[in-house]
């Protein structure tokens, strides 16, 4: 038993020992570690004083222990000038809003800060009453931990929070604030220790698995939202980055695609993928602090960037601006959509177009969403058709079987049986009659020369 009880206190010097402190003030030798600020009859002051005025101002409660030693609090300089009560007291008349700092303190490298002190502050919820309050940044702002009023008797409070921790400029305050109403005694604080642990706080951080999109299509910049939870203290200056690892999933030179300066516990981080970043299916993402630096988890789960689709068309016959309406065809891969001059629901009107060179495109979309397009030309000739010169020629018969003859012209030097895709089927020359016979069923385009002239019509072969 006696071993176990050494062992014990051991256990606590070694602990006890651990511990810094940072400040530690019983008011004994005066308000030298405080700073004070704002001006009012009602202000802070440091001495034993407990006795207010019989009738009008209440004795304040004497500390735990019936102690009567200095401490620091709330005085009307107006009641202890005149009825010599220089106790916690506060005039409702004399609007105040002042503070007593004390700091700067460094906690580089440590945790657990704790500040621990024993308080009074009766005053009046939400119109006279006293606060704990902390900076970060050199005192340029300042949060508010805790807030007292209704409180007539010495009460010990331990108020411990992370922010404090691994700080280079911590500093502290009591912040007495009155309007024109609540009761003795003032603010009244003693015996303020302010403490901390040996060893920084480990940061950790959380890439959530919602990242928003999961895949998209390469070729584009992407917009990606990424969120996260973290837990430690992000000094000021911080900066959370999104990286992107490469398509196998790996972080050993990863991109950065977005940031944001910040110092919260959670957030989200919008960033952009580059649309030349390589196809894969991979990828993941995870959310890096600067100060301190720290590598977060990836998103847990892969994203994609999709491929964009192999798109082709086969090239277009020439027209004549006459010309019937052509419906267009040979884009692949199938059932995409064409575009352009005189382009209509996948129909070409060469009327439309005009003549010239005109630029038709095909764009097809897969089942990812990513599209694509391919382009080809079609010439639009100012020649006359053989419809337009029905009077001179005649094609026979049309519809066709196995062979067709053109009447009404003595000489044709080439005629080429085209496809509605463009492809040209069968080529004649020096020829009056055509024989079709191995030619499948469908409409073609029979285009001609005679001499200085061109024509073309439309043929339907039936077999």
């Amino acid at each position: 038993m006696k071993k176990l009880l050494l062992s014990a206190v051991v256990l606590v010097a070694t602990a006890l020992t651990a511990q810094t402190t940072l400040l530690s003030d019983d008011f004994e030798s005066g308000s030298g570690n405080w700073t004070f600020g704002g001006a009012s009859d009602n202000n802070w002051i440091v001495n034993n004083s407990y006795t207010g005025f019989s009738g009008f101002i209440p004795d304040t409660p004497f500390q735990p222990g019936n102690l009567q030693t200095n401490y620091l609090h709330i005085m009307n300089a107006t009641a202890c000038s005149f009825f010599s009560a220089c106790n916690a007291n506060f005039d409702t008349g004399a609007a105040a809003n002042v503070t007593a700092d004390a700091g700067p303190f460094s906690t580089t490298g440590m945790s657990s800060v704790t500040i621990d002190y024993i308080y009074l502050c009766a005053g009046q919820a939400g119109l006279s009453f006293g606060t704990l309050e902390y900076s970060t940044d050199g005192g340029s702002t300042w949060t508010v931990e805790a807030i007292y009023s209704g409180v007539s008797n010495w009460t010990t409070e331990n108020t411990t929070n992370a922010a404090w921790d691994n700080q280079a400029d911590l500093r502290f305050r009591f912040r007495w604030q009155n309007g024109a109403g609540g009761s003795d005694p003032a603010f009244a604080i003693d015996n303020v220790t302010i403490t901390a642990m040996p060893g920084a706080p480990v940061n950790t951080i959380t890439t959530t698995n919602d990242v928003s999109p999961a895949s998209w299509c390469q070729g584009s910049d992407e917009v990606l939202t990424v969120n996260y939870t973290s837990t430690g203290t992000w000094n000021t200056g911080n900066v959370f980055l999104i990286q992107l690892s490469d398509a196998t999933g790996s972080f050993a030179s990863p991109t950065v695609i977005g940031s944001l300066a910040s110092t919260a516990a959670s957030g989200t981080v919008t960033g952009t993928v580059p649309g030349a970043t390589p196809v894969g299916t991979g990828y993941r993402v995870r959310i890096v602090a600067t100060d301190p630096s720290t590598n977060g988890s990836d998103n847990g789960s892969d994203l994609t960037i999709n491929a964009l689709p192999n798109v082709a068309m086969t090239p277009f016959a020439e027209m004549c601006e006459g010309d019937d309406l052509f419906t267009l065809t040979g884009g692949s891969p199938a059932n995409g959509t064409y575009s352009g001059p005189g382009v209509t629901a996948n129909v070409f009107d060469a009327s439309t177009a005009g003549v010239g060179t005109h630029t038709i495109t095909y764009t097809y979309t897969d089942g990812n969403g990513c599209s694509n397009d391919a382009t080809e030309t079609i010439t639009v000739d100012a020649c006359s058709s053989i419809g337009e010169l029905a009077s001179s020629f005649t094609i026979y018969p049309n519809p066709s079987t196995s062979s067709f003859v053109i009447e009404g012209v003595n000489q044709i030097d080439e005629l080429n049986l085209i496809d509605l895709s463009g492809r040209t089927v069968k080529t004649f020359n020096n020829d009056l009659t055509f024989d079709i016979s191995s030619v499948p069923s469908g409409t073609y385009i029979v285009k001609f020369t005679s001499g200085a002239d061109q024509h073309q019509t439309r043929l339907v072969i039936q077999q």
